[in-house]
């Protein structure tokens, strides 16, 4: 599948093995369809992590593309809203949510978050409810912020309490840039 986008793009993109690179002369789009592809063919469900940022972003219309392509549309997506973010990208994620062909769902739950700014608060936890006086701003309109048996716990417990599959498998799909993914184990 070749993606409808400019030419140019044509970049050697590296592909991770244990000790040394190998390439391949497929563009970084090209080969993103085609992982998107294999996601989409071998799972039953997926979801799509968007947080309004440009990796996401990426992520989101192209994993959008393969949907419509597929034929399983609305494409599942959520965000996990940190509170303090800049409000174009509020503004962003709101016009992002309206569209019909997206299953859009907006978390604004207390997630663990590693706090970088102290050294005896570790942990601060976004949308905690005792904190209400402290928040950043005011919930979005479209907030879920009750995810039953979950209480201020790291993400990947609220990802399990919103898409566990009764049936099936399910496949957690998230932009990351190139320069990141290959350090990550």
């Amino acid at each position: 599948m070749s993606a409808a986008w400019p030419t140019g793009w044509k970049n050697k993109m590296a592909k991770k093995r244990t000790g040394d690179m190998t390439f391949s002369d497929k563009s970084c789009i090209d080969l993103s369809l085609e992982r998107l592809e294999f996601f989409f063919d071998t799972f039953d469900q997926h979801a799509i992590a968007f947080s309004g940022g440009k990796d996401s972003t990426a992520c989101l219309n192209l994993a959008l593309q393969v949907a419509r392509d597929k034929k399983k549309l609305p494409l599942r997506v959520y965000t996990f809203d940190e509170e303090a973010i800049p409000p174009e990208t509020v503004e962003y994620m709101e016009r992002i949510s309206q569209n019909d062909e997206l299953d859009f769902t907006w978390l604004c739950v207390p997630i663990e978050h590693r706090n970088a700014c102290s050294r005896t608060q570790p942990y601060w936890y976004p949308w905690a409810e005792e904190d209400r006086n402290l928040w950043v701003r005011p919930l979005p309109q479209k907030a879920v912020t009750d995810l039953p048996g979950f209480r201020r716990q790291p993400a990947e417990a609220a990802m399990e309490k919103l898409f566990s599959p009764k049936n099936g498998t399910l496949c957690n799909i998230m932009g990351i840039r190139c320069q990141e993914s290959m350090t990550r184990q």
